[in-house]
């Protein structure tokens, strides 16, 4: 954030957790350039002088020059959560920020529930932001806290607050109504200097403003200088950056920044945009760090498929004349459950397989898989998926635990390597305790088919994704990802058992190495410039809010 060149960041409510008190500790240790990290606080208490209030001085002890408290406004809160007066509460904002001036060089004034203590009494909510300049503040955020506002609300009641006070002004738009982007540029079109929100708009309840659709909003749609150049090509990895510290699934249909937000998918825009780009894009997504991509689902056409396979350098391998088949094909895996957005190798596997390109390599004789004390039969996908917070986890620290403590392996197989083939192969082992889990599972079986091929070494699992699909089978559909160190691919398998799923994965994905090995086409389709990044970790928690600063 301070490379690409934020004013603020809130660092954290010092005082109040032993996380944030320990962030200001190690912060001076960080190598910032521009970025201000502020401190956050709240006003005084009204039955303390703020020179004894702990959370004031909480602020003051962190060292950090920049502040930033909250206060309410509302007539509602002051009366009814507050229990306090108006004049009571007029005099906690005043000498609070009294107080922090003569420790700070830089204080702001949140001034929470603006806009609906503006609707339902105006003098009251302007007398607040008068006593807060009068108490020497230098700049004042106001927010619509509840989310509740429409734009056309927040640019009349901001035009008329920024002509009423020679000061700076912020905005802080939560989402409730989905306005929270539209209110930020309504208030930003209407005075305001300062714009307050969150990297993806995480936040509480429905999230708030977005900055990585405020920004390129701004800049690209509205002339604002928010960013120097070239810095803006980096909002993408940012906003992948920040999903991963979160362990959280990225973004895909956020504007500007999601993976989908440039991926054509329907067959008549594909075709427009293959002969025009402008006509399904709004901008070059390049601008903002993206990409475009085409993707090949059930409502693709052969332009789709098309550029899929060149996508993966395969166009050469197949005719005009086996397109119609293939795009068929395409239609009849999605409406049974594949779905090839995630997993594109799969994909890749079974149109070469259909049209005779490869033929299979690991061929399964008889299979069992056993997993002892297990509580239900169903308990293996319940087990695993109710395991992954949001759908995923982070391997191999961890594990995919499937409802069992023991794993036995028993399985007949052909390896059809080179020109000795090896018919009839049994395979077994166990696994217990602690790595009586999928991922042990799968690393167990690409070890030993990595001894029938040399060109599997290396080979290992570094994520693994389980979703339900939301039908009467109560089926799963996994994707795993692998890498031999130099190259990554995904692999996609449905089936009514977790374990199933996994191992038809695997073996998938073993099969795909092998393919592309033997076609001499292992190499990686166009890089994904999303793919994260080594930024700077300065506030990179989500729960901080960032600030962009156009005015200054």
């Amino acid at each position: 954030m301070d490379d690409i060149g934020f004013t603020y960041t809130e660092g954290g409510w010092p005082g109040s957790n032993a996380k944030d008190t320990l962030f200001f500790q190690e912060l001076k240790a960080l190598p910032l350039k521009k970025i201000k990290v502020v401190a956050f606080g709240r006003t005084k208490r009204a039955s303390s002088r703020a020179e004894d209030d702990a959370s004031l001085n909480a602020l003051v002890r962190t060292g950090i020059p920049y502040g930033h408290i909250f206060g309410k406004g509302w007539d509602l809160h002051v009366s009814e959560v507050l229990g306090i007066s108006p004049e009571e509460n007029l005099e906690s904002v005043y000498e609070s920020i009294r107080f922090l001036k003569k420790h700070m060089e830089e204080v702001s004034f949140g001034f929470e529930h603006f806009f609906d203590a503006y609707k339902e009494n105006p003098s009251g909510a302007m007398k607040l932001i008068e006593t807060a300049v009068q108490a020497g503040v230098d700049w004042i955020d106001l927010a619509d806290t509840n989310g509740g506002c429409f734009p056309h609300e927040v640019a009349s009641i901001v035009s008329t607050v920024t002509r009423s006070f020679d000061i700076e002004f912020a905005v802080h738009c939560h989402n409730d109504t989905g306005c929270g982007v539209a209110n930020t540029i309504a208030a930003v079109q209407n005075g305001v200097k300062i714009v307050e929100g969150t990297v993806n708009g995480y936040s509480e309840r429905c999230g708030m403003a977005d900055l990585c659709t405020v920004i390129p909003n701004l800049q690209l749609k509205l002339g604002y200088p928010i960013l120097e150049p070239g810095k803006l090509q980096q909002l993408t990895r940012l906003s992948q950056e920040v999903a991963e510290l979160l362990q959280a699934e990225p973004p895909a249909f956020h504007p500007y920044v999601g993976s989908l937000a440039f991926t054509h998918k329907a067959g008549v825009h594909v075709d427009g945009f293959l002969k025009l780009k402008r006509t399904y894009e709004h901008i070059d997504p390049a601008l903002v760090g993206n990409r475009s991509d085409i993707v090949v689902s059930e409502v693709s056409g052969k332009s789709n498929l098309n550029s899929f396979l060149r996508k993966h350098r395969l166009d050469h391998l197949f005719a005009d004349r086996d397109l119609e088949g293939l795009v068929r094909l395409v239609k009849e895996l999605e409406f049974g459950g594949f779905e090839f957005n995630s997993s594109e190798e799969s994909l890749v596997l079974m149109l070469l397989r259909h049209c005779g390109k490869t033929s299979r390599r690991i061929q399964v004789n008889r299979l069992s898989v056993k997993l002892a004390d297990e509580a239900a039969p169903d308990a293996a996908i319940g087990g695993a998926i109710s395991a992954l917070a949001d759908n995923r986890a982070d391997l191999p620290d961890w594990g995919v635990p499937i409802g069992a403590s023991t794993i036995e392996f028993d399985g007949v197989f052909d390896f059809m390597s080179g020109r000795d083939p090896i018919v009839g192969e049994r395979v077994q082992f166990s696994l217990t305790n602690d790595k009586a889990s999928l991922n042990h599972l799968v690393e167990g079986f690409v070890a030993r088919c990595s001894e029938f091929f040399p060109e599997l070494a290396g080979t290992r699992l570094v994520d693994f994704k389980i979703r339900a699909i939301n039908d009467r089978r109560r089926r799963v559909r996994v994707v795993l990802e692998f890498t031999d160190g130099s190259r990554t691919w995904k692999m996609g398998a449905v089936n009514s058992s977790v374990a199933n799923a996994t191992l038809n994965a695997t073996i998938e994905a073993l099969e795909y190495r092998l393919c592309m090995g033997d076609l001499g086409t292992f190499t990686q389709p166009e890089a994904n410039p999303q793919t994260l990044g080594n930024l700077v970790s300065a506030a990179s928690d989500s729960r901080q809010s960032a600030f962009a600063d156009n005015g200054r």
